[in-house]
């Protein structure tokens, strides 16, 4: 369990667990961690139609150029390696994006879910994240909008939001359940 989060100038995620140092390298990563900690519960498995990922990720450390804070740090890219090795022992259960114009996954969509957007890209579990709300009947997302360099509510529906994004795959669902900022009920795995 990590006991501290730091962030340093670059905006790298470091981890102390139990003393030693190490790295949040995805958000997938800070999901697991968020989820040991009690703070989130995975809950996508129980969507319908929800099926299991299996994804090597390895994307920081085989785009380390990319990445100042790794430029003269190999003892923090052999950290990373090793986050990204012990990531391989686990799997995501998704909802694959074709799925989210169907009414019993809009139904199962609670407004306060924690919606992480999967990617297609190679090496990378997540590559955007929101909070589901829901606007004049229909199922969208607070997120950070590079489009528009704010905070907003999404105008388009989950659905037409990862149609427009080819690189955006799927999604997953997680219910965030600490300091009693409770949106949805499912028993707790």
């Amino acid at each position: 369990f990590a006991d501290a989060y730091d962030f340093d100038e670059n905006g790298m995620a470091h981890v102390f667990y139990n003393g030693r140092h190490g790295f949040i390298n995805t958000k997938g990563d800070w999901i697991i961690e968020n989820t040991r900690r009690g703070n989130f519960s995975e809950v996508t498995h129980s969507a319908p139609g929800a099926l299991r990922s299996y994804k090597k990720i390895d994307f920081i450390s085989t785009h380390s150029h990319a990445y100042p804070a790794l430029e003269n740090a190999p003892d923090m890219l052999e950290q990373i390696v090793a986050v990204e090795r012990n990531f391989a022992q686990f799997s995501f259960h998704y909802i694959p994006k074709n799925l989210l114009n169907d009414e019993s996954i809009n139904l199962w969509l609670q407004v306060g879910d924690i919606l992480l957007i999967t990617t297609s890209v190679k090496g990378l579990d997540v590559s955007h994240m929101g909070i589901v709300v829901e606007q004049d009947g229909m199922k969208t997302m607070l997120h950070a909008s590079s489009q528009e360099g704010k905070v907003i509510i999404e105008k388009r529906s989950l659905y037409d939001y990862l149609q427009a994004h080819k690189s955006l795959s799927d999604i997953v669902i997680t219910f965030y359940y600490k300091h009693r900022l409770v949106f949805r009920c499912h028993a707790l795995t």
